[in-house]
């Protein structure tokens, strides 16, 4: 175990979330279309 995790890379995370970011842009599509 120690061998993975102090090989292991370090992943800069920001407070943006994809999935979030994903989701919003689907709702906003899928509304649209309804209102059309």
């Amino acid at each position: 175990m120690d061998r993975i995790i102090h090989n292991a890379y370090e992943i800069p995370t920001n407070e943006t979330n994809l999935r979030k970011l994903y989701d919003s842009k689907k709702l906003k599509r899928f509304v649209d279309e309804i209102e059309t």
